[in-house]
C-alpha cells in the first residue's frame, strides 16, 4: 500500500488503545479537503474475491463461531456519521479497511495545522 499523503496514526491517540490493534496491523490517517480517512491494513489471510462485496452484509461470516454482525454494525455506525467504510485487498496478503468521515464530524476544522 502506498504511503503518499498519509500520516502514521497512533491508536492510543484517543486516550486508550483500540482493541483490534495488533503488532501486525498498520494504521494510517490523513486529512485534507472535506474528509478524514483512517486506513487499517493487516497481513492476515485476507478476504476472498468472492466475499469482498458481502463482508458488510448482516449475518455474513467466514468464521465457524462468527455471528456476522461486526462489520455490518461498524458500517452502520460510520454511515450514521455521514461517512463511508470500505475494504480492498492488501497485496500480497491481508486487507485494508478505510473509514472516511467528513472533517467536521471527525473534529477536524479549517484551523487545523496540517
Amino acid at each position: 500500500m502506498a504511503d503518499a499523503g498519509f500520516t502514521p496514526f497512533d491508536p492510543n491517540t484517543f486516550g486508550h488503545p483500540l482493541p483490534v490493534m495488533s503488532l501486525h496491523d498498520r494504521w494510517l490517517m490523513r486529512w485534507g479537503g472535506d474528509d478524514v480517512v483512517v486506513s487499517v491494513a493487516d497481513t492476515g489471510a485476507g478476504i476472498g474475491a468472492q466475499d469482498i462485496q458481502r463482508v458488510f452484509n448482516p449475518l455474513f461470516t467466514t468464521k465457524s463461531g462468527g455471528m456476522g454482525l461486526g462489520l455490518s454494525i461498524c458500517r452502520s455506525i460510520v454511515e450514521g456519521h455521514h461517512g463511508r467504510l470500505g475494504v480492498v485487498p492488501n497485496i500480497p496478503k491481508g486487507a485494508v479497511f478505510q473509514i472516511a468521515l467528513p472533517a467536521h464530524v471527525a473534529g477536524f476544522g479549517e484551523d487545523m495545522d496540517r
